[in-house]
């Protein structure tokens, strides 16, 4: 079955219909590349959370510098979950390549290069704590979203709402 463009596409095999998402043969480029855009996105919203929490107005004050303050905490914010997710997600791509594999193990792997890069800055103990506390996050999070996950056959329901 070859997929196209994310749109599902159908073929008959043995009776059975098998459909096909962009996302299953989504390229390593394109994962990182996504996942990097989504660190972006979700650090920068961080940023202006923790730059509204910690401003502190005072009548009179210039506005430009509260402004630069607000900016540098998106950007700055933004910036390190980027990298966090770009390593996250570079190390389990790799981990997934070398072991021919797609399960929580990777996830683990990418987790732990993510959490002892992230806490790199606060000395060995820092980064290794955070290697065991973000891959263990990363491998439980695995397992909850692809072992409860109904698998369904869309093309089959599709089909099932045509032929009424």
């Amino acid at each position: 079955v070859e997929c196209g463009d994310g749109l599902f596409k159908k073929k008959k095999m043995e009776k059975r219909v098998v459909a096909c998402s962009g996302d299953e043969h989504q390229s390593a480029f394109d994962s990182i590349l996504g996942s990097t855009k989504t660190g972006v996105i979700v650090g920068g919203m961080w940023g202006s959370v923790h730059a509204a929490w910690e401003a502190k107005p005072i009548a009179g004050q210039n506005t430009g510098a509260l402004l630069f303050q607000t900016a540098r905490s998106v950007s700055v914010n933004a910036g390190k979950l980027a990298v966090l997710a770009a390593v996250f997600e570079s190390s389990k791509q790799a981990a997934k390549s070398a072991r021919g594999k797609d399960d929580a193990v990777n996830s683990f792997i990418g987790g732990c290069i993510a959490g002892s890069f992230a806490g790199l800055k606060g000395g060995p103990h820092k980064a290794i704590g955070g290697s065991l506390l973000v891959g263990t996050l990363a491998a439980l999070t695995h397992i909850g979203i692809h072992s409860h996950a109904p698998q369904v056959d869309k093309m089959q329901h599709l089909e099932k709402y045509q032929n009424q």
